[in-house]
């Protein structure tokens, strides 16, 4: 059994008995509701906060290890694997007279996603592996590796996250490794849900959600009114953030930045025709990258075209235009008209084309 089947096995046992589900904030920043356009949606999934309990008489040779699996498909249909893990060198820890409590906050699982047709699973585990120097050093190895797939440009290191992610599921899904606390949850595509979503090892006969709350981004716990840290069980709190259209996200992705930088340099420094629709060339690659780059919201793609379009235009008006101040070599008014008629042209045509 790999380690994803094994923490959602876990997540099917606790809901049965556990305190767990969406939980409110009480310190007055709630997120504002969710208004950006359907088509312009990214998710983020961040682990807000986690505290893991050790009994002292019983952790001897244990060290706690967290893990997560986020499954994300592309507009083409292909499911790509985002993983993360941390180690104990990674925890903090606190020590009380009868027990370790490793405690941790702020982990993000995934870059920004774009949201698109498919749901967003994801997978996220507690648990306590054989505390030996060789195995630390491998779990310290994968999270590494597995920060290297945390990228905008996702699709470009999907082959990688997926090895990642197979590594991660086989090696933590050995009969050594114990689960302590699970969750298997999907931010739904059709309609999605922000906020903040905790599974504890509470008793749910003797507790419920009333008795935790989120504070400053940070999970409490009241038994009496009183809200104060979180002690005496094992918690984790996941935070689904959606954000809205990301207009500058194109600037970070190769296929789309890539081009439209050769298109800007070769225009700076075009003195013919040829070496201007040269320069085309590289800028209608842009433009067709950007309406079709599976790492931008669909809405992004069209803002991000205009954009790339606007600084064509703009860059055409600098080097060819009435201001151009003799930078460019024109000293022919007439010349400069026709290369600033034919780089126009050009955008018109990038945006017939695209």
């Amino acid at each position: 059994m790999g380690l994803v089947d094994r923490i959602k096995g876990l997540w099917r046992h606790e809901t049965t008995h556990v305190v767990h589900g969406w939980v409110g904030l009480v310190d007055g920043a709630a997120a504002l509701p969710d208004t950006s356009p359907p088509r312009s949606r990214y998710v983020e999934l961040i682990v807000a906060d986690f505290g893991l309990r050790f009994e002292k008489d019983r952790a001897a040779g244990r060290s706690p290890v967290f893990a997560s699996a986020v499954t994300w498909r592309s507009p083409s249909g292909e499911d790509l694997h985002i993983s993360k893990t941390l180690s104990a060198d990674d925890f903090a820890s606190i020590g009380a007279d009868d027990a370790v409590v490793t405690i941790h906050s702020g982990v993000p699982l995934t870059t920004l996603l774009p949201l698109g047709a498919s749901n967003v699973e994801y997978t996220v585990g507690l648990l306590s592996a054989p505390g030996t120097s060789l195995f630390s050093g491998v779990a310290s190895f994968l999270s590494d590796i597995a920060d290297l797939t945390q990228r905008t440009e996702l699709t470009a290191v999907g082959a990688i996250a997926d090895k990642v992610a197979g590594g991660i599921d086989t090696i933590l899904g050995n009969d050594e490794i114990a689960g302590r606390i699970g969750l298997h949850g999907a931010v739904l595509a059709s309609e999605p849900r922000a906020g903040y979503y905790v599974v504890t090892s509470l008793d749910a006969g003797q507790f419920s959600l009333e008795h935790l709350a989120v504070i400053e981004g940070r999970l409490r716990f009241s038994r009496d009114g009183a809200w104060g840290d979180p002690s005496g069980f094992d918690y984790l709190l996941i935070r689904v953030a959606l954000r809205g259209s990301q207009p500058d996200r194109w600037r970070d992705l190769s296929s789309v930045a890539g081009p439209w930088k050769t298109a800007d340099d070769k225009l700076a420094h075009a003195t013919t025709a040829e070496a201007l629709t040269e320069a085309g060339v590289s800028f209608k690659l842009a433009m067709a990258n950007a309406r079709n780059d599976p790492n931008l919201a669909v809405g992004d793609r069209d803002l991000a075209a205009e954009e790339i379009r606007a600084q064509w235009e703009k860059g055409a008006q600098q080097v060819f235009g009435p201001n151009r101040g003799g930078a460019s070599g024109f000293a022919d008014g007439a010349e400069a008209d026709a290369m600033l008629e034919l780089a126009l042209s050009i955008s018109a045509t990038a945006e017939t084309d695209a």
